[in-house]
């Protein structure tokens, strides 16, 4: 049986992206874009589907949007998570912050992961594998990032530039986040290390 994995899902923001669909009171978290729930809902679905290992699940929100996440919390098993509500938005650091503090208060040295609630995964099988994969260098006392290789530059994302690697788990040489333009180009060309963040 897999270790315990707490998992905290950050849903702040300010509703800027998409905007005007997106907006402060309804940020594109909590739109349906597929048909098949919102990304949060999604993204709830997919930590819940974890096949085996203890993997309590919490939502870390703010306030104002506190009656549109019970909604979409609901018929979701969080295994002993909940919600966690901020009286202000403190950004990411904050969150992980507070992921880092409830884990030790009430699962000791538990592994954390903290993932955002507006991604698009199409399966959740390929997600857990992918955070298994990293689970052995987490436990090691290494801190573990998710990317995925860049098809095209993309300036309004984050680049990491990987190193040796062995099971799929590599060692990142740096990170850059939005690059301009000519260096998004040259990170994208192959044979890049680099992956999307």
């Amino acid at each position: 049986m897999g270790q315990r994995i707490v998992s905290f899902v950050m849903s702040g923001g300010v509703g800027s992206r998409l905007w005007p669909l997106s907006r402060e009171d309804n940020p594109k978290q909590f739109h349906d874009f597929s048909g098949d729930g919102s990304m949060l809902a999604k993204t709830l679905r997919r930590l819940a589907a974890r096949p085996e290992g203890a993997t309590p699940i919490f939502l870390i929100a703010s306030e104002r949007h506190a009656e549109r996440v019970h909604a979409d919390l609901a018929g979701v098993d969080l295994s002993g998570g909940g919600p966690l509500f901020e009286p202000a938005g403190r950004n990411t650091a904050a969150a992980v912050a507070l992921a880092s503090l409830r884990t030790l208060s009430e699962f000791g040295d538990a592994l954390v992961l903290v993932v955002p609630s507006d991604h698009e995964i199409s399966t959740a099988r390929q997600l857990w594998q992918s955070i298994e994969a990293g689970a052995a260098a987490a436990s090691a006392g290494r801190l573990v990032v998710f990317g995925i290789r860049p098809t095209q530059p993309e300036t309004g994302y984050g680049y990491i530039e990987v190193g040796a690697g062995r099971n799929g788990v590599f060692d990142v040489s740096r990170g850059l986040y939005q690059p301009k333009t000519a260096t998004a180009d040259l990170m994208t060309m192959p044979p890049s290390g680099l992956r999307r963040i």
